[in-house]
């Protein structure tokens, strides 16, 4: 079908209709779904990726990129080392600021987190999935 975009919409009841006393969505749910659809187009992540994560055949409450990477990483990715997909799956980096990683590395090491702030990181979701000149500030668990 070579479909480009999806959009999804949290089912809410209308009154007067057959389906008027169902539940209604929660509004969480069509936003982790359009975080997996864009995670799927922009950072090319594989859609059976996603089945490791599922919970009860749906995505688990919060960031799904968060579960992804708790899920996919070893442990803590050196930003002076790893490859542009490794830095793709830490949150609070997306593929602006993996490029940016990528060509300051060119001229130089990444010496310390001011640096990485200025390429668009997002330490406060990174800094538990990262390290820098090989020091963590935070782990996995204290991020949850």
């Amino acid at each position: 079908m070579r479909l480009k975009r999806v959009y999804y919409s949290a089912f809410q009841p209308i009154e007067k209709t057959p389906l008027e006393k169902k539940d209604r969505t929660p509004l969480e749910r069509e936003h982790r779904l359009y975080c997996v659809d864009f995670m799927m187009r922009k950072y090319d992540i594989r859609f059976d990726e996603f089945k490791d994560i599922l919970a009860d055949g749906n995505l688990p409450p919060g960031d799904p990129k968060v579960h992804l990477a708790r899920n996919t990483l070893d442990g803590p990715v050196d930003i002076n080392t790893a490859a542009y997909e490794e830095l793709l799956r830490v949150p609070g980096i997306g593929p602006l600021s993996a490029q940016r990683i990528i060509d300051m590395r060119r001229k130089g090491t990444i010496a310390g987190r001011s640096q990485l702030q200025n390429t668009g990181v997002v330490l406060k979701r990174a800094d538990p999935f990262i390290k820098v000149n090989g020091h963590t500030q935070k782990t996995v668990a204290d991020y949850m």
